[in-house]
């Protein structure tokens, strides 16, 4: 599974905001800031994830989150 760290420093540059959940096909009907509706009406709610520092720092990291949230898609299935 893949390591995730806390990147930390003084000369942050750059803040990213992202959320990430998988649905099946046809189970969503509109997604709107932080909140997901689902195709029966039901309303959910996405968490946000923060990653601070430098592009650079920032896409590796997110590379790293991406590989983790598969990871343990693959688990959850087994």
């Amino acid at each position: 599974m893949a390591k995730l760290r806390l990147i930390q420093g003084k000369n942050r540059k750059r803040v990213l905001v992202y959320g990430m959940q998988l649905f099946e096909q046809g189970a969503l009907a509109t997604v709107k800031r932080g909140e997901i509706v689902m195709a029966d009406g039901q309303r959910k709610r996405l968490t946000f994830h923060i990653i601070e520092g430098s592009p650079r720092q920032i896409k590796k990291q997110l590379a790293t989150s991406i590989d983790a949230f598969f990871d343990l898609q693959d688990e959850i299935k087994e």
